[in-house]
This record gives structure tokens, sequence and C-alpha cells, in this order.
């Protein structure tokens, strides 16, 4: 009580009530409306919800949003004849570094081939997102495969997106260049 009487006095009891309402005003309309856009649910589904829904997203076009894994895959050919041959393919998965073929989603695009100096993306490059929101129509192998192998056929880039630098962005398109290892051409 004594403490009312003293802010009285310094007639700073009218500034702090201010302070304090507008305090729960920001409050509640965080609660209210920021916090409730956040609370609908996504647009999007996630990879474990496709590998938990595989055989009725069949034939379904969505939009997956997963982490990007661009793995890139070398020929084994003799060191000397400079002809070894890479492709790339991208897979979004659950978590950033999940390297399990059973928690992981393929995405058919981009066709990336290459050499041992550098490889040729068409359509996109999907070496700089660390993310992906890809959509696309589910296809499902799972009769005669080792593993239920779940992939993103038919991708719609306009309607996709990648995230780089927590930013969500629009996928640019064409043909890209990535740079492997060495520049050095061989005598």
């Amino acid at each position: 009580m004594s403490l009312i009487i003293s802010l009285r006095q310094k007639k700073i009891l009218p500034i702090l009530i201010l302070v304090v309402v507008f305090g729960l005003s920001l409050y509640f309309l965080k609660v209210c409306f920021v916090d409730a856009e956040f609370s609908k649910s996504p647009d999007y589904l996630t990879v474990p919800e496709v590998r938990d829904e595989y055989k009725s997203l069949n034939g379904q076009k969505v939009r997956v949003r997963g982490w990007s894994l661009f793995d890139i895959k070398q020929t084994l050919l003799p060191f000397y004849c400079n002809c070894n041959r890479i492709k790339g393919e991208l897979w979004l998965t659950n978590t950033r570094f999940e390297f399990d073929y059973e928690h992981r989603i393929e995405v058919s695009l981009p066709s990336c081939e290459g050499n041992m100096y550098s490889i040729t993306c068409k359509s996109f490059d999907p070496s700089k997102a660390n993310a992906f929101e890809i959509v696309g129509t589910i296809e499902v192998c799972d009769k005669g495969c080792k593993l239920i192998r779940i992939t993103l056929i038919n991708i719609d880039l306009a309607q996709s997106r990648q995230l780089i630098n927590n930013i969500w962005t629009t996928i640019p398109i064409g043909d890209f260049i990535i740079p492997l290892g060495s520049s050095k051409t061989t005598p």
C-alpha cells in the first residue's frame, strides 16, 4: 500500500497503468491473431506423414516439405581415364542428415549428370537450399522393391518453394552447373 501511495505522489501510477494495459493488449492481440495463424493446419505434408499415409496418397498431387539431401553418386572407373560419371539425386528427409532410405522421399527432378569436375542439373539447382516444399504426384513402389520407395513425380516447380537462409523463396528454373572437387584437367 505504501508503494501505491509513493507512486501516486510521484505521478508515475498513470504511466504504469498505461504500460500494463498496453502490454496486456499486445499479448491478447498476439494470442488471438498471430498464434491462431500458426496453429492453422499447414498446406503441406511432412515426410513422415507421407510415409505413414503412402497407400492413400499414391497418385495424389501433394505439397511435401522436407530437408534437402542432394545425393551425388559416382561410377567407379579407373582414375586415369578422366571419364568418371556422376549422377545427382534429390531426396526430402525428415531430419537434416537422414541417410536411411526408409525415411526419405525421392524427387524426380532435377536431372543431374556430369563428370568428376562438375555436374549439370536441368530444371533447378538442388544444392543451394536447406529444405524444399515440392509440389508433385506421389508414386509408390511397394511391390517388387526391397524397400517401399516413394517418389514425387510430375513436379510443379512454379508452385514449389525452397528454404535458403531461413527464407522461403520460389525456385529459380534453368540449367545449373555445380562444380565438384578439383578443376584440374589431366595432361
